[in-house]
């Protein structure tokens, strides 16, 4: 019984060592922006395995959250606060200088439309689509 014990450890162990190896490896080539790119993909296929040979759900779930996270910590990703993640403060942040239905210039407190009409007609052209 110790035995099979041990496996499992070891198994766990080299699962998350792997997992930590492809997202700073990723990461430092320039393959994902982020050590957390994968982070989803790796939690959907562990817990699909896990279920596959026969764990219910939330303890696959729950198993699979915490590998993850094992295998974050051990890539050394530290999660960015909310604020940190926001367009202003990664310097992306795009500013209108036209509106962006008519392309009237935009006065000081305007930020991408010059009027509520633009607006609604730029969002109706927008999700014309999905209608």
């Amino acid at each position: 019984m110790p035995r099979a014990k041990r496996q499992k450890v070891r198994s766990r162990t080299r699962i998350v060592a792997a997992m930590a190896v492809v997202m700073r490896r990723d990461f430092r080539n320039g393959t994902t922006g982020s050590l957390f790119a994968y982070e989803g993909q790796f939690i959907a296929e562990l817990r699909s395995s896990l279920c596959l040979i026969g764990w219910p759900w939330d303890a696959a779930d729950r198993t699979a959250r915490d590998l993850v996270a094992e295998a974050l910590y051990k890539a050394r990703a530290v999660r960015p606060s909310w604020a940190e993640g926001q367009h202003a403060a990664t310097g992306l942040e795009v500013k209108d200088t036209e509106c962006r239905w008519c392309g009237t210039p935009l006065r000081a407190r305007q930020v991408h439309f010059c009027s509520r009409k633009c607006r609604w007609h730029w969002w109706r052209e927008f999700n014309a689509e999905s209608a």
